[in-house]
């Protein structure tokens, strides 16, 4: 009899341990929004129920900052949506312990600046969405750790120039959204490890020139758009090395005509808005 009292006892002690209840009232509207999400108040949340979340939606929640800790305890959130806030800044150690995370939005925010090491903990995470904020610049380091990222939009930021090893560490990297930012100019080895780029989307920005060694690397590209720039001249051997690309778009510019010889271009290429000449 003693025996099934012990058992019992066990039983239930290992079922308030796999449901131990924490509270996640300090976290702000993060906070909230979970316990909501899980039907709870936020002095007692279930951590059982936390780490089952798979998807949370915090959209449109006027929250203005993230902490380390704040999504503690989410170890199968898969996707993470905080669009539309007023999140100004994304420091080191934000996303620490979201394992799992293979999708998250950060998209219409005030973002200006990422810090070095602020995705390190992601190293699951496939689409990055940080279109719509106002990023100037990126700091070597910005994405490291992000091995398995295949898409990252940065679309209409005010990105001004890109530094060499901006985007090192992008191995799986296929589709690279950089269109209406402010770009004037590329660097050599702007996009250097960049080996499985298969996109590229330049698009609307206010480049004049492309320069030899502009796309070095680029050896899986087979999309290239410079549509809609300023651009008034291309130094011969600029394409040169993109040995899979299939498709140049240079339409909305203010040249006329190009050498595919001479700027490093195969007759397999499809060149869009300029008269491409042998």
């Amino acid at each position: 009899m003693k025996s099934l009292f012990f058992v019992a006892v066990f039983v239930f002690a290992q079922s308030v341990l796999a449901n131990e209840y924490i509270n996640i009232c300090d976290r702000g509207q993060i906070g909230f929004r979970i316990a909501d999400r899980l039907g709870s108040e936020c002095e007692s949340v279930s951590k059982k129920e936390m780490s089952e979340i798979v998807n949370l939606d915090l959209s449109s929640n006027q929250i203005t900052s993230i902490a380390p800790g704040d999504f503690e305890g989410l170890t199968s959130l898969r996707e993470l949506d905080l669009g539309r806030n007023r999140i100004t800044s994304i420091a080191p150690g934000v996303f620490q312990g979201l394992t799992s995370l293979e999708i998250l939005y950060l998209g219409s925010n005030q973002i200006t600046s990422i810090a070095p090491g602020a995705f390190q903990d992601l190293a699951s995470l496939e689409t990055l969405y940080l279109g719509r904020n106002q990023i100037a610049s990126i700091a070597p380091g910005s994405f490291h750790g992000l091995t398995s990222l295949e898409l990252l939009d940065l679309d209409r930021n005010q990105i001004a120039s890109i530094a060499p090893g901006s985007f090192h560490g992008l191995t799986s990297l296929e589709i690279l959204g950089l269109r209406w930012n402010q770009i004037t100019s590329i660097a050599p080895g702007s996009f250097h490890g960049l080996t499985s780029l298969e996109l590229l989307d330049l698009s609307y920005n206010q480049i004049t020139s492309i320069a030899p060694g502009s796309f070095h690397g680029l050896t899986s590209l087979r999309v290239l758009y410079l549509r809609g720039s300023e651009i008034t001249s291309i130094a011969p051997g600029s394409f040169h090395g993109l040995t899979s690309l299939e498709i140049l778009d240079l339409s909305g510019n203010w040249i006329t005509s190009i050498s595919r010889s001479a700027l490093g271009l195969s007759d397999a290429v499809e060149v869009d808005g300029v008269k491409a000449l042998p």
